[in-house]
């Protein structure tokens, strides 16, 4: 199973530099703990530009095992509380192809 993980969630506009560089670091520090993992931050300034919106992804060879993902998925949610506006989706994907 080579499963990647896509978590997004909300944050205040003008928060969001300081959300930023509190999950680069969780990221930072999560791939220094597993080196293969491949560990990427987007954002997204939403329409109304009073909240913005954060992409976490994930990705190893292999893919995310269960305990990767709920250490992913429980300390991320831990990184994150004090910018997230409402709960981290958190999505699970495999590829399509062969």
């Amino acid at each position: 199973m080579s499963r990647e993980l896509f978590i997004y969630w909300r944050v205040q506009a003008q928060q969001l530099q300081l959300a930023v560089q509190a999950m680069a670091r969780f990221q930072g520090e999560l791939c220094a703990r597993q080196p293969q993992l491949q560990a990427r931050l987007f954002k997204r300034v939403d329409e109304d530009q009073a909240l913005a919106t954060l992409m976490e992804t994930y990705a190893a060879p292999g893919g995310i095992d269960n305990s990767l993902h709920q250490a992913i998925v429980v300390q991320g949610t831990q990184a994150a509380a004090p910018w997230c506006q409402g709960p981290r989706h958190v999505e699970v994907f495999e590829p399509a192809g062969g």
